[in-house]
């Protein structure tokens, strides 16, 4: 019974959340987006523009943040003149919430970490439950003010398969891939369907480290009238991104060709230190490693010349958050995510304590 009524409240709250996000958009006039620089927050956004232009609301300027808090944030910079903002995928604190005091703010957000309750003019909306990213969550708040938005489902399920969401929105991705007539791919991560394809080129963007591209996937996406059309690559702008994905995957097939090797494993762990550090590949090798070696949980490191080492973790054999926290209380690290999907960094002297941790801890 006790399970019932916690369902029923945090149902309740959800459903609260939501229609305070329908609200902030019903009273929209003039608006900023901040979203977060990987293909979640690039399809949330292009998703929330359909809305917004939908219902004759100015977008006025959208800048994918470089990073999660906003002190001296150039995206927060470019947005904050303007009345309305929405902040996609990326969490909020209190010292968030008071920069924005003057300001209309909706936060659409999956993450466990950061504020959970709205505030007197910052509506935050988190989903509670399945794991759900944040592109599905701002195409299900569109549905309810839209009756033609499935037109854009397939967006959606691009965010969604690029976020590790398949496995909980199965029949949501097989449908769209059903409706547009695509592969769906051998399995419930999607990865290698049609669309998973799509999430791949445009997470391109983000592995290159150019955060001045993630407004040109966004336009490519806007400019899209459909998943077809994306694959014909006619728009300059994707024909761009095309570009530098293929370069891309030249230097992961490089280094999954020295994961073979070179990997370090212990049980059902592994740690791989890449080589390349031209191209960020660091979370989509992760990504790749960890649909393949499904038992396994993936470590893939890699030491910067700032003297830190910047580390992502997947995993659907155990919680990566434990492995986050048992490191923090070992050494000055920073870190967080997903229980999942999340990364770490640590300074580069304390590598070794960190294998000591991730390798011999059980």
């Amino acid at each position: 019974m006790r399970t019932i009524i916690k369902l029923s409240v945090r149902c309740q709250r959800y459903r609260d959340s939501m229609q305070k996000a329908i609200e902030w958009v019903k009273k929209a006039k003039e608006v900023g987006i901040i979203y977060d620089f990987d293909v979640d927050g690039i399809t949330s956004c292009a998703l929330l523009i359909k809305l917004l232009e939908e219902r004759g609301v100015v977008v006025r300027k959208f800048a994918a943040s470089p990073r999660p808090s906003f002190e001296r944030n150039p995206a927060f910079e470019l947005v904050k003149y303007y009345p309305d903002i929405a902040i996609l995928d990326i969490s909020l604190t209190k010292e968030d919430v008071e920069r924005f005091k003057d300001l209309h703010v909706l936060n659409i957000d999956h993450h466990e970490s950061g504020l959970q309750r709205s505030t007197k003019n910052v509506r935050i909306w988190k989903h509670k439950g399945a794991y759900t990213p944040t592109a599905k969550m701002v195409f299900e708040l569109a549905k309810k003010m839209s009756k033609t938005f499935d037109a854009h489902d397939w967006i959606s399920a691009v965010g969604v398969i690029s976020d590790f969401g398949g496995p909980w929105h199965t029949k949501f991705v097989e449908d769209v891939h059903k409706k547009y007539n695509l592969d769906k791919g051998g399995d419930n991560k999607f990865f290698d369907s049609k669309l998973g394809e799509i999430a791949k080129v445009l997470n391109a963007v983000r592995t290159a480290g150019d955060i001045t591209r993630a407004s040109v996937a966004v336009k490519a996406v806007l400019e899209c009238d459909g998943p077809h059309d994306f694959f014909e690559a006619r728009n300059p702008k994707i024909k761009l991104i095309y570009r530098l994905y293929t370069k891309i995957q030249e230097r992961i097939e490089s280094e999954l060709e020295r994961f073979k090797n070179k990997a370090q494993r212990s049980q059902n762990r592994i740690l791989f230190m890449l080589k390349d550090q031209h191209y960020n590949i660091r979370s989509t090798l992760s990504t790749m490693l960890s649909a393949r070696l499904e038992s396994k949980t993936i470590a893939v490191a890699e030491i910067r010349n700032t003297g830190y080492i910047h580390i992502s973790l997947r995993s659907r054999s155990e919680n990566i958050l434990d492995i986050i926290d048992a490191v923090k209380k070992q050494m000055d690290a920073t870190g967080g995510g997903h229980k999942s999907a999340a990364a770490l960094t640590i300074k580069e002297e304390d590598l070794g304590a960190f294998k000591e941790i991730y390798l011999k801890r059980r």
